[in-house]
């Protein structure tokens, strides 16, 4: 899926919503790569910003939550 603002995602779907695995590539450089559920980042998942920095770990509702492991850019 190819949204208008230049995002893009691939992934699984269900009734119309994110939901199951995805790669979700920002158009500012950002990838989220992990688990969606009902249209929302939820679950295991990594985020890799454009800038270096990346985020491994637990989501909830888009937000970092939980275990996991964040590292500054190099």
């Amino acid at each position: 899926m190819l949204y208008s603002n230049g995002d893009k995602y691939e992934g699984d779907w269900l009734n119309g919503n994110k939901d199951g695995q995805g790669l979700y590539t920002y158009v500012y450089g950002n990838k989220y790569s992990g688990e969606w559920h009902e249209d929302a980042i939820n679950g295991q998942g990594t985020l890799n910003f454009a800038n270096g920095e990346s985020y491994i770990g637990e989501w909830r509702n888009y937000k970092m939550h939980g275990n996991g492991k964040f590292t500054n850019k190099p």
